[in-house]
């Protein structure tokens, strides 16, 4: 998955060190957020950070901090 969104990168310009630490760090991101709060995929790509946590909140999920 890094490889293909650096390589996105790439195709539009960007640098291939930059491009590959954007693709990193957006991977990262992700899954800390997903891990974080236990949310499906689908909930956190839909809203905005404010409102992930908001609905976290209001599951009362147990993993969310």
């Amino acid at each position: 998955m890094i490889e293909a969104i650096a390589y996105a990168g790439l195709k539009v310009g960007i640098l291939r060190e930059l491009a590959y630490y954007s693709a990193t760090y957006t991977v990262y991101c992700s899954a800390k957020l997903y891990v974080d709060t236990r949310l499906h995929a689908v909930v956190i790509r839909t809203f905005e950070q404010n409102e992930v946590e908001e609905y976290a909140r209001y599951m009362k999920n147990p993993h969310y901090q």
